[in-house]
């Protein structure tokens, strides 16, 4: 049943998505703090984290428990797009990273 019984997607304390992308298996939001958050499958490194573990498919992984994604010092996504095992950012500096397979 979707209506009031679908559940949100919990980012943390006071955090809301202002922009969402999804692959395959894995979503990437950027927040309303301009952090970015990912999380679902990570077989190919895809969801940012320098791993290849899973988030988000196991209780306390997500809301505060989720981390953001390091994109560098001082460093915010603007856009961003997943595809299929990967993801790529434009950054605040007009730069472009992307990571994953």
């Amino acid at each position: 049943q979707m209506g009031d019984d679908l559940p949100t997607v919990d980012f943390g304390t006071g955090l809301r998505a202002v922009m969402l992308s999804a692959g395959a298996a894995h979503r990437c939001a950027i927040l309303n703090d301009t952090t970015t958050k990912c999380w679902g499958k990570g077989i190919l490194g895809q969801l940012g984290y320098g791993d290849q573990a899973s988030r988000g498919d196991e209780p306390m992984e997500m809301g505060d428990s989720l981390p953001a994604v390091d994109l560098g010092t001082n460093r915010s996504a603007l856009f961003i797009s997943s595809g299929l095992f990967h993801t790529c950012a434009v950054l605040d500096n007009g730069r472009l990273k992307c990571w994953g397979g």
